[in-house]
């Protein structure tokens, strides 16, 4: 993928810890709530759970 491949994502990727089960992912600071909205072109979720018992609807649902 290249040698500079490393260095293009850790410029371009941020991650954001957040909770895809409340509004606006759970984030309480405004200021990087505004920044995420006003830099952000694609977002990648990568949530899951890690609950190997959980319902089937729960799972669906936090999976969409």
């Amino acid at each position: 993928m290249g040698a500079n491949f490393n260095s293009l994502i850790l410029e371009k990727l941020t991650l954001v810890p957040g909770d895809i089960s409340r509004e606006d992912l759970g984030l309480e600071d405004t200021i990087l709530r505004e920044e995420i909205y006003d830099q952000t072109d694609v977002i990648i979720n990568l949530a899951a759970t890690t609950n190997f018992d959980e319902r089937l609807y729960i799972v669906k649902v936090h999976s969409l």
